[in-house]
């Protein structure tokens, strides 16, 4: 069993599959399929509104996802994440 499904946190499992692919930007489609959490849009609300994810509109009301590493939050949890082998260490 995982640590993230001990925790049952979903807000987690986004940000662990954001952090995943920082380079990426993400559907909220896509990240309901890789994160495994079926309705992920007031978790991606909060981490928009404290600025640990980045939100882009496309023409056509899509909007996509990046995880901004530039926070000092995000930084820590990607720290945590990779010590608990739960995301590939990048470099």
């Amino acid at each position: 069993m995982q640590v993230l499904d001990v925790l049952r946190c979903p807000g987690l499992k986004v940000l662990r599959y954001l952090i995943e692919n920082p380079d990426r930007y993400h559907s909220k489609y896509q990240i309901i399929k890789h994160s495994g959490v079926s309705k992920p849009e007031k978790i991606l609300e909060r981490f928009v509104k404290a600025g640990w994810v980045k939100l882009y509109y496309v023409p056509g009301f899509l909007r996509l996802y990046k995880i901004n590493l530039e926070k000092e939050e995000v930084q820590a949890f990607k720290e945590l994440f990779e010590r608990l082998e739960l995301v590939k260490v990048m470099p």
